[in-house]
């Protein structure tokens, strides 16, 4: 149990840093000193906007590709070349994909 905790995160780690603070307290700067709330949040590249979510193409595109036909990282670029047309996006996607050098087996990692 932690009583006033600092705070800090960055990217997505900022917003959850943000949000805990919104949703158990927030101590003031220059406050009296208390045991209850979040006495500091550093939030890093994490602006606190609303983002779209029109992403679940990205989703849906790494359900349907047969994984069982991907035996190198160049069969998972071919297949996703037009369904996601930056190649940015694709190369993001794809850090996520694994390839067991033995068995050629490809698997979605966290």
């Amino acid at each position: 149990n932690i009583s006033s905790p600092i705070l800090m995160g960055h990217s997505m780690g900022g917003k959850a840093v943000l949000l805990h603070a919104l949703q158990n307290g927030y101590q003031a700067p220059h406050s009296p000193q208390s045991s209850k709330g979040v006495r500091c949040v550093v939030a890093l590249d994490a602006a606190p906007c609303h983002y779209d979510t029109n992403h679940r193409y990205l989703f849906q595109a790494m359900e349907q590709m047969d994984l069982t036909r991907v035996q190198h990282r160049r069969d998972a670029e071919a297949y996703f070349k037009d369904l996601i047309p930056h190649a940015g996006e694709r190369a993001f996607i794809l850090r996520n994909l694994r390839i067991d050098e033995e068995t050629r087996k490809a698997q979605w990692v966290p």
